[in-house]
């Protein structure tokens, strides 16, 4: 039987999950010293492929990753930033190559030199072969001011200090896009961390009760933000623009008329794997687990393939903390009440969220002609059925009313 885990344990499980270079959520910006020098070459090309001619940009890649060949070979002693923005690379690379020239233009295959390179970088995280909502939003940004060889987590102050790293269509809506997004996994991430400094404290060998409510109504502002950023998505960015340009490259290979993709040299079969997906989002999940929410769909745990291993294990040891977590707030009224606030940020969030749905898919898919994505998310759900039934099923993890 397991031994029941220290505070000091605890303490560091958290700390590896939320803090440095090797942590799951590293909100560190991306410097070149993190990739080797072929790499560099490649994250230029999944940067300048935008600017392309899209009849070019099959050719381009192909060429480049066979030319780059052996010297691509990534180290185990590897840091795991250096595995996580080489997949990040690739798996641009690898959506660019199968949509750029679109639905008609989708190939039955991808080459040995991307396909070989796409599996291996994946493998060495623990994620799907395919671009995920880890790759644009968490991985894809860099800072304006970024200390040269800094490991520090780092939160962006302002606007101007985010940028974007790759975009597929080079539009200033898709930089946008990302930016918000991005905007959101801050949020949420600081909203968990507030969350894991309250989990922390209910192991306290003292009455730490102020404390936690503090950490609670930290995490009720910090939830709000998520929602202020979501909003925030029409500043920049042309719902038609992002609907007609932009999604179709968030795609995966599960859709109707193209049910699956083979990577030529390691599969022998079509491979068929979701497209990125805001339920990708390890952030939102570390926060809804540790929160208590439980989802009928499966699709929600299926997602977590999209995530990297370390995150997947990081969200476990949250799930294995959450009853503990919630029997500890239910007994002090005032905690429970902080709580519970915390769910209803979360549900204004997903609200949120539906209305950009509206905005963004559901109200361009009823002008423009019909394609393989209008009836479904990218991650290939019905998308309001789904938004709809997970916000009320969060809505359901409050604690109950204390009997009278």
């Amino acid at each position: 039987m397991n031994q029941p885990l220290t505070m000091a344990d605890l303490v560091a499980v958290l700390k590896r999950g939320l803090d440095g270079e090797d942590s799951v959520f590293p909100w560190i910006p991306f410097q070149p010293h993190y990739l080797p020098a072929p790499w560099l070459e490649l994250h230029e090309l999944a940067v300048a492929l935008c600017h392309m001619p899209t009849t070019e940009r099959r050719r381009a890649i192909e060429t480049t990753c066979s030319r780059l060949g052996p010297s691509l070979n990534i180290e185990e002693s590897a840091t795991h930033l250096t595995k996580l923005h080489c997949y990040r690379v690739v798996s641009f690379l690898l959506n660019t190559y199968v949509w750029c020239e679109g639905e008609t233009g989708f190939p039955e295959s991808v080459p040995i030199s991307l396909g070989s390179l796409v599996l291996s970088r994946s493998e060495a995280i623990g994620i799907s072969p395919i671009t995920t909502h880890f790759t644009v939003d968490v991985l894809n940004w860099t800072m304006a001011d970024a200390t040269p060889h800094s490991s520090d987590v780092s939160y962006p102050q302002h606007d101007e200090d985010i940028q974007i790293l790759h975009t597929f269509t080079g539009t200033k809506d898709e930089e946008w896009f990302f930016h918000a997004t991005i905007l959101v996994e801050i949020a949420g991430h600081k909203a968990l961390r507030c969350l894991c400094d309250a989990l922390l404290l209910t192991h306290a060998d003292s009455d730490e009760t102020d404390e936690i409510a503090r950490h609670l109504d930290n995490a009720c502002v910090y939830v709000g933000e998520m929602t202020l950023a979501i909003n925030r998505m029409g500043e920049h960015c042309s719902p038609d623009v992002f609907y007609q340009q932009v999604r179709p490259y968030l795609a995966g290979w599960t859709l109707p008329t193209h049910q699956g993709l083979k990577y030529e040299g390691a599969t022998s079969t079509n491979k068929e794997f979701s497209g990125a997906s805001a339920a990708q989002s390890a952030i939102i999940a570390s926060l809804t687990t540790l929160i208590g929410e439980h989802h009928a769909d499966g699709f929600l745990a299926r997602m977590k393939q999209y995530m990297p291993a370390t995150a997947r294990e990081f969200i476990a040891f949250l799930a294995t903390k959450s009853v503990g977590f919630r029997t500890f707030l239910s007994a002090q009224e005032q905690l429970k009440e902080r709580f519970n606030t915390v769910i209803a940020k979360l549900k204004e969030f997903r609200s949120s969220h539906i209305s950009a749905v509206t905005r963004y898919i559901s109200i361009p898919a009823s002008k423009h002609s019909k394609t393989s994505l209008s009836d479904q998310g990218t991650g290939g759900t019905n998308l309001m059925v789904f938004l709809k039934q997970t916000r009320q099923e969060g809505e359901e993890a409050a604690l109950p009313a204390t009997d009278s």
